[in-house]
């Protein structure tokens, strides 16, 4: 029965997969995007990033944040997101992560992506935040000050703190360009998180050394973020990978209205269909984990509760647990940092149990 189901399941994709997945996607997909730049950089760093977004037919803002208070920054920030003509992914790097969270709270923002950057909560700050986990930057020295309460990183130590995997020239550049950014702006206290209320993303990177990886990570757990791991990017990876970075935000764009959480009383949506590459950012690590069982047991719940379809455009068709111990096999193999422990028996709670037993 299993493999008719299968058979089944392959044949309804191939017939809805050319009309009905690309409008739904269409349908739901937002198409502005406000990106937000972090301390002791301009917005000129998103070019990469802004070529790719509006080339696939984004309409792109860039924040050009003054940097010399937390309150003009956010204030900057809402200013483009009041000229947006509809809802609007806001992208924020480093610093910027900070300022996005404040500011995310406005109702133009359908989702949020964190690139390489802070996420604090209410009542935080990202200097004592970034104290959870200490970066090499934050051990080195390398970060200077003037006598008027600005600081900026030491022009021959930017390289190796901030933009390790670009060119010595372009490093350099961007060291002598850099922005200056208030000392107090990392000790600007959030009154109100938007990642409480909204979808987000967390790309890590992986060399990051400005923030640490580790802190990124907890940042995405805590938030219960889709997290996008980029092996050996350094701080600068929205330099450097413009490639992920843009994908990522284009996925948000894609799935932020579909992530948004119901209300109980509002009615179940139809069965939801994610990339594999979602289905990784979304809560692999709370399925496989070993830290939380409480968690592990919630995304398994979620999953089945949602009755997902997990649809891969080179191989078919993943309902349930029939294959998700092969998908996460998988990709044990190409994330090296992916914890992985196989699901002995269903693990069912009393809700799901009734509905699911047949793809047991």
């Amino acid at each position: 029965m299993r493999v008719g189901l299968r058979i089944f399941l392959c044949l309804l994709m191939l017939l809805v997969a050319p009309c009905g997945l690309p409008a739904q996607n269409e349908e739901h997909r937002v198409r502005n995007i406000v990106l937000v730049h972090g301390a002791w950089a301009d917005g000129s760093g998103w070019k990469g990033v802004y070529d790719i977004l509006a080339k696939d037919g984004y309409n792109v803002s860039i924040v050009q944040e003054p940097e010399t208070s937390f309150k003009e920054d956010v204030a900057a920030t809402k200013r483009a997101l009041a000229q947006q003509d509809g809802q609007c992914i806001l992208v924020g790097h480093s610093y910027g992560g900070a300022v996005i969270t404040e500011a995310g709270t406005d109702s133009a923002v359908a989702g949020l992506v964190y690139v390489a950057a802070h996420m604090p909560d209410a009542g935080e700050n990202e200097a004592d935040d970034g104290k959870r986990f200490p970066s090499d930057l934050s051990k080195s020295g390398a970060i200077k000050k003037t006598a008027d309460g600005f600081t900026y990183l030491d022009p021959a130590q930017f390289h190796e703190y901030f933009a390790a995997d670009l060119s010595t020239e372009q490093a350099a550049f961007m060291a002598r360009s850099q922005v200056p950014n208030f000392a107090d702006n990392f000790k600007a206290v959030i009154t109100a998180a938007a990642w409480r209320s909204k979808p987000s993303w967390m790309l890590v990177a992986g060399k990051d050394r400005t923030i640490n990886p580790d802190l990124e990570r907890w940042y995405a757990a805590r938030a219960n973020s889709h997290k996008v791991e980029i092996a050996g990017a350094s701080h600068s990876v929205y330099v450097s990978r413009s490639k992920e970075v843009a994908a990522a935000i284009e996925e948000a764009a894609s799935h932020a209205r579909l992530s948004e959480k119901k209300s109980p009383e509002q009615s179940p949506e139809p069965t939801i269909s994610y990339t594999i590459s979602t289905l990784l950012t979304r809560n692999l690590q709370d399925v496989f984990g070993e830290n939380d069982p409480a968690r592990r047991r919630a995304a398994i719940d979620e999953i089945f509760a949602e009755d997902c379809v997990f649809y891969d455009p080179m191989g078919g068709v993943y309902r349930g647990r029939d294959e998700i111990d092969r998908v996460a096999g998988t990709l044990r193999t190409t994330h090296a940092d992916f914890q992985y422990r196989p699901i002995a028996k269903p693990e069912v709670s009393i809700k799901t149990r009734a509905r699911h037993r047949c793809y047991r």
